[in-house]
């Protein structure tokens, strides 16, 4: 859709140009001004201007006095009053404006479809008598050529001499010009400042400008220029819905605004020319570059007043064919150098120090993390052997592109600061995965170190607090009993009763406290493994057999699947059955109230691996604490350590076995041992 410009006369500029841009639409384009003569001029002699709104209350100037100024400047321009402050005015005065060759009168902006109606009507009638005489002008065109036709044939000769002659002249010029211009190809703004340099210098123009495509902005828009005051250039844009835009990109050649193509229709002209006229220019050349319309330099006319030859037109073209070309290899410089740099602040801004090295082991990177890491400075290795940050790291890079041996956490320790470093390799591959290097990422570890030992400690702080307050809870509650009923002992040692009571009493106690020092020896002391080969299904069936009042396994229902053909395995038969009694008895202390207890033992054998597993329909393990259940002191009962598993966990892994808990199952739980068959544990002794 075409662009309309409008151009806004009042007290309040900026204020009622948002509310009629809001009121009218996107296509509306509104020039505020202030009220200065040389303004309204510039805008109406450029013919850059479709409507024009006039605030009939305008503060120290006479509205009517404005408005036959417009009209002496362009008689077909349809100006527009509005009453945008008080005071109101009276039907009367608008009758007056009307009669003074105003199109029409709005007496209150907030009647929009009133205001948009009038407005359209007098675009409408603008653009009609614009297409009239730009059809006029066109035919007294035509008459012209037919005139002169003769003439050229009659002076050909002459012509064609005296255009090879200045054509010489101009080339060797322009090349010397554009010669300046390719020594700065890496940057964008001298590039320009060239072109339009060598435009001025060798055609004598008296206005220049370069229009870019904007990627962010979407537009195409002033980059440089001659001629022209800023003001204007802040207003000027174009998008590629626009008609001059639409029409160098489909027919890719010079526009020549005074004696356009004869395929071009009247509308079509007369909107190529509004929009031309708006940059000041007589002539629009593309620029185009590998994928498209780059911009277009807009070129005004000759300062002596001469128009622009068949000669100066050709080479033109030249003009702007190589200033594409040196346009678009400043972009692609430009693009090249800005990612680079950004690549650059990004290796910066990463804690980890980074070294990368080509094939020859030639530092080709370094960022400040790896100038700080190794005391050095960048400007001292690049370009230089890899060997100069170092063996303890050259290594590493060097053994990547000459052995392919890459390094994953690999820790090492700086020769000179003897600080701990963690490092990994890669390799640095081009768009074919062929290697052109490699690149290492490393870090100081000290503060980790450093954290790591601290954490350790403290957890270790924290390991025998707990155990200090298990321990003294556990041994409290036997030694209150014991200390009781010695305390009563001197008075009531006559009684028999008594005597055998505190004696039962005591003798309970005491096994509770040598359970609990055992399961701690247990626990803290390394026991020396003594095997002898087994059949898991028989071990397993004596240890159902002889734990069934130890540890109340005759409560419960006991399920058997075993294996049909036997298990041979390498175990202690001590340390084992002490690790699936601790098993089982979870599996007991877990049954729920009110619901008969069942245990499943099964056991299986796949390959060389020996499954036995020891599932119960009891109250199962908590979600958040199934992580946790293998480790020390972790207990939801009320009585225990929480050993139980930890020492169980201990004993199998000696074995060389795994222990954990099948999650597949919805209720109770399900633990499993995995063992190695045939396989000799840690034998030790």
């Amino acid at each position: 859709m075409a662009k309309h410009h409008i151009l806004l006369i009042s007290n309040k500029e900026e204020e009622f140009s948002e509310s009629l841009r809001l009121i009218l639409g996107k296509e509306f384009v509104f020039f505020p001004i202030e009220k200065k003569d040389s303004e309204i001029n510039e805008y109406l002699v450029r013919n850059l201007i479709d409507l024009v709104f006039l605030e009939i209350n305008l503060k120290g100037w006479d509205s009517f006095k404005v408005l036959e100024k417009i009209k002496k400047i362009d008689p077909h321009l349809p100006v527009i009053f509005l009453a945008l402050t008080p005071p109101l005015v009276s039907p009367e005065m608008a009758a007056e404006v009307l009669r003074a060759g105003a199109y029409g009168f709005i007496l209150n902006i907030s009647k929009e479809e009133e205001l948009r109606c009038l407005t359209l009507n007098a675009i409408e009638k603008r653009r009609l008598s614009q297409e009239i005489k730009f059809l006029s002008a066109r035919l007294e065109q035509m008459e012209g050529k037919e005139k002169t036709r003769h003439l050229f044939l009659k002076n050909g000769a002459m012509a064609d001499n005296n255009y090879q002659v200045k054509s010489a002249y101009y080339y060797r010029d322009i090349m010397r010009k554009f010669s300046n211009a390719i020594i700065h190809i890496s940057n964008l703004e001298k590039v320009l400042g060239s072109l339009v340099e060598l435009i001025v210098d060798a055609f004598g123009a008296n206005k220049v400008i370069i229009f870019l495509w904007d990627m962010n902005a979407k537009k195409y828009l002033p980059c440089s220029s001659f001629g022209f005051a800023k003001r204007f250039l802040n207003r000027m844009a174009f998008q590629e819905k626009d008609s001059l835009i639409k029409w160098l990109k489909e027919n890719n050649q010079l526009l020549k605004i005074s004696n356009l193509p004869d395929s071009i229709s009247g509308s079509e002209g007369i909107q190529l020319k509004k929009e031309i006229d708006l940059v000041g220019a007589n002539i629009a050349l593309p620029l185009n570059g590998r994928e498209g319309l780059l911009g277009f330099i807009g070129i005004g006319k000759k300062v002596t007043g001469e128009d622009f030859s068949r000669e100066d037109l050709e080479i033109l073209l030249t003009v702007s064919l190589y200033g594409a070309i040196a346009i678009e290899n400043a972009f692609l410089y430009q693009r090249v150098s800005l990612q680079k740099e950004y690549i650059q602040n990004v290796l910066d801004n990463i804690p980890s120090g980074v070294i990368s090295i080509n094939n020859e082991g030639m530092i080709t990177t370094i960022n400040k993390s790896a100038e700080r890491v190794l005391n050095i400075k960048a400007e001292e290795v690049l370009e230089e052997s890899v060997q100069k940050i170092g063996s303890a790291l050259s290594h590493l890079l060097l053994s990547t592109i000459k052995e392919g041996h890459v390094f994953n956490r690999h820790e090492t320790i700086h020769p000179i600061t003897k600080a701990p470093l963690g490092a990994s390799t890669s390799f640095l591959c081009n768009e074919n995965q062929d290697a052109v290097g490699a690149i290492m990422v490393f870090s100081d570890l000290s503060e980790a170190k450093l954290l790591e030992k601290k954490t350790l400690e403290l957890e270790r702080v924290k390991f025998w607090n707990f155990l200090v307050s298990r321990i003294a809870h556990e041994i409290k509650n036997p030694l209150v009993a014991i200390n009781t009923f010695t305390r009563l002992l001197p008075e009531k040692y006559q009684e028999e009763t008594f005597r055998n009571f505190f004696s039962n009493v005591v003798s309970q106690e005491l096994d509770k406290l040598n359970k609990i020092v055992e399961q701690l020896i247990s626990f803290a002391l390394h026991h020396d493994l003594h095997t002898e080969e087994i059949d898991i299904n028989n071990f397993i069936m004596g240890i159902l057999d002889s734990l069934k009042s130890e540890i109340g396994l005759e409560q419960a229902r006991i399920i058997k699947d075993l294996s049909p053909e036997p298990i041979p395995f390498d175990l202690d038969r001590s340390r084992l059955r002490e690790a699936f009694c601790h098993i089982l008895r979870n599996s007991v202390e877990a049954k729920r109230e009110g619901v008969d207890l069942t245990i499943k033992v099964s056991t299986r054998k796949q390959a060389n691996i020996a499954e036995i597993e020891i599932k119960d329909n009891g109250s199962g393990i908590a979600t958040d604490d199934r992580e946790k259940v293998f480790l020390p002191f972790f207990t939801t009962k009320q009585k225990g350590f929480g050993l139980g598993l930890s020492i169980a966990k201990r004993i199998i892994e000696d074995h060389g076995g795994t222990i954990f808990l099948d999650d597949n199952i919805k209720e109770g739980c399900s633990i499993k041992v995995k063992l190695l068959a045939g396989r000799k544990g840690k034998t030790h002794g």
